[in-house]
């Protein structure tokens, strides 16, 4: 199941008023594509009962998710003893080919490291902290032009979020910024913001 806004949360994402910054971050990521469970790993541990909140708020509702999983294959009957087996079915030539390009799927769906992941991620987290300092930050970011100019951002960002926010939500951001930047910058992160 997929978590979608309601329009009573899109108003109140307009109106910038009564929601919590934290409230707003889970809004913002309810876009009808995400699991509850895939919210809860970009937000950290209390994710669950301010979903729940926002649920019973009327802010967010649940829905199925638009591709449902495919049909498994008809099971094989079975073979009793002493019957000969039947024969496998013959497989295309084809097949190495598909088999190949299904794990080379598997394995860069499966890596959530960008460069691009981590300034959509910053400029979201920039944008919820309704400053003006934060939106020129923000602005800075996106439109970094090389991975240079986008890592000093990166490190301005998680300064900037240490200095105005409490040490918690800094941590997790700098938790999350670890977890999606590219492994060969992660030095970079780690150096300049410890």
């Amino acid at each position: 199941m997929v978590m979608i806004k309601t329009d009573k949360a899109r108003q109140a994402l307009r109106d910038r008023g009564s929601l919590s910054v934290q409230e707003r971050q889970i809004l913002i990521l309810c876009d009808g594509q995400r699991s509850r469970q895939e919210i809860a790993r970009w937000v950290g541990d209390s994710a669950g009962s301010v979903l729940d909140a926002l649920v019973l708020s009327g802010y967010l509702a649940t829905q199925q998710s638009a591709a449902p999983p495919p049909p498994l294959p008809p099971a094989a009957p079975p073979v009793l003893p002493g019957t000969p087996a039947p024969p496998s079915p013959a497989r295309p030539a084809s097949a190495p080919v598909a088999a190949a390009y299904v794990e080379q799927t598997r394995a860069s769906h499966g890596s959530k490291r960008s460069l691009a992941g981590c300034k959509m991620y910053a400029v979201g987290i920039l944008q919820m902290q309704r400053s003006a300092d934060a939106m020129a930050l923000a602005v800075r970011v996106q439109q970094a032009s090389d991975e240079t100019e986008l890592l000093l951002g990166l490190v301005d960002m998680v300064r900037f979020l240490e200095q105005m926010t409490n040490t918690g939500y800094a941590d997790n951001v700098k938790t999350h910024l670890r977890q999606i930047l590219p492994e060969q910058y992660l030095g970079v992160l780690n150096l300049q913001t410890a």
